[in-house]
């Protein structure tokens, strides 16, 4: 088995938990890949991670909203024209246009001032603002299928929050796209969040975005928080396990994460990151015992199948390279760098064929047009060495 190691951090929309390899959520999640991630040193726009806030804080709105919702929402009748109207009023293009930044944790008055804010933070404020206008609102936690963002030295693992007015007929669930009215439950599973537990997400945020700015004793004040804002919050203590790891805390570190497995069995990340401690501490027996369930849930991280490619690439095992590849391209086609590294795993086969449609690839999925067009000129190079091969080999059989 390849010597790797990982760790992951959790978010609630925007952020969640830490995985080591390193993921993290709005509710979400930090991995680390199977070999130590270096700490990012990058530091984020928004620091609302340095500013001490408490939780009435989080949903306090300013008396300019609370004017402008007087005025525009609060005279209707109906739930549903509330509802919807509100919803434009706060996220419309025609009027504050309010958008969705994934690790941009702020408070509901901040949300409204910078215009920006991750789904954790548009909720507050969505929340807080119905319920200012006499709706009956409340949080929702939304299981969504699990991805991976990859970062500076580790991943995110985001999760998802939103909201919903209570209705005596109808479901009525508040997105930050748009507005949905249903009969019955989503498909997706949901459940009612209390406050209590959004404010013990809101601090876990705000301490991953500490952490990924390289604040490591705000992100451990932060997380300390959460915690003791909800001692079943599972993921804050996986993540609070990873800031003890980085500070090299490992006792509390151990017992952060065995906390969060103790509350949450099911979760493979919390496994994932003891794993990670018990190699890098040389506790082989208890790392064994946790090895095959780790190793499943890993090869569902397409960044994990990239980390094997590179290592088979190393090894000039450009067979299972490729492979790897095409798998984790499976699960995240839209990762440009995957499309990148197959080209190379096709070229040291020989199979030019491949490296063209693998650089077609990375040109579909690049977001920057330089790097479009690089890639496009390659498959014309490509298609020009080909031509020139086939017209010798054509002259030479005629010759």
């Amino acid at each position: 088995m390849r010597n790797y190691q990982l760790f992951s951090t959790l978010l609630a929309c925007g952020i969640g938990f830490l995985i080591s390899i390193n993921s993290y959520s709005e509710n979400s999640v930090l991995t680390q890949p199977i070999a130590e991630a270096e700490q990012s040193q990058n530091t984020v726009k928004n620091s609302t991670y340095l500013n001490e806030i408490n939780d009435e804080d989080i949903m306090a709105i300013s008396d300019e909203l609370k004017a402008i919702l007087d005025l525009n929402v609060r005279p209707i009748k109906r739930i549903e024209a509330k509802t919807i109207r509100l919803h434009e009023i706060l996220f419309g293009s025609n009027y504050y246009n309010i958008r969705y930044a994934f690790d941009d944790t702020r408070i509901a008055n901040d949300v409204f001032e910078a215009r920006t804010g991750n789904c954790i933070s548009l909720a507050a404020l969505y929340v807080a603002s119905a319920r200012y206008v006499g709706l009956d609102a409340y949080f929702q936690s939304v299981d969504i299928e699990q991805t991976w963002e990859k970062r500076d030295g580790h991943y995110v693992v985001p999760g998802h929050v939103n909201a919903r007015i209570a209705h005596p007929s109808k479901t009525i669930v508040v997105e930050f796209i748009s507005t949905y009215f249903l009969e019955t439950l989503s498909q997706k599973k949901s459940r009612k969040i209390s406050d209590k537990r959004v404010f013990a997400e809101f601090y876990n945020n705000l301490g991953m975005e500490a952490f990924d700015a390289g604040h490591l004793e705000r992100a451990e004040t932060l997380l300390a928080k959460a915690v003791s804002k909800d001692k079943k919050l599972d993921f804050a203590w996986s993540n609070l396990g990873v800031i003890y790891k980085h500070q090299g805390k490992l006792d509390q570190a151990e017992k952060a994460y065995l906390k969060a497995q103790k509350l949450n069995k099911r979760n493979p990340t919390f496994a994932n990151n003891l794993y990670v401690l018990y190699r890098e501490t040389d506790q082989h027996k208890k790392a064994e015992a946790l090895a095959k369930r780790v190793i499943k849930y890993n090869r569902k991280n397409p960044y994990y199948l990239a980390q094997l490619a590179q290592t088979d690439m190393a090894t000039k095992h450009y067979d299972s390279a490729v492979e790897h590849l095409l798998n984790a391209i499976k699960i995240k086609p839209e990762e440009e760098q995957f499309y990148v590294e197959l080209s190379k795993g096709y070229y040291y086969k020989g199979d030019l064929e491949g490296t063209k449609k693998a650089l077609i690839g990375a040109a579909t999925a690049a977001n920057m047009p330089e790097n479009q067009a690089r890639y496009n000129h390659k498959v014309k190079l490509i298609e020009q060495y080909v031509n020139e091969a086939q017209l010798n080999t054509s002259r030479q059989a005629q010759f």
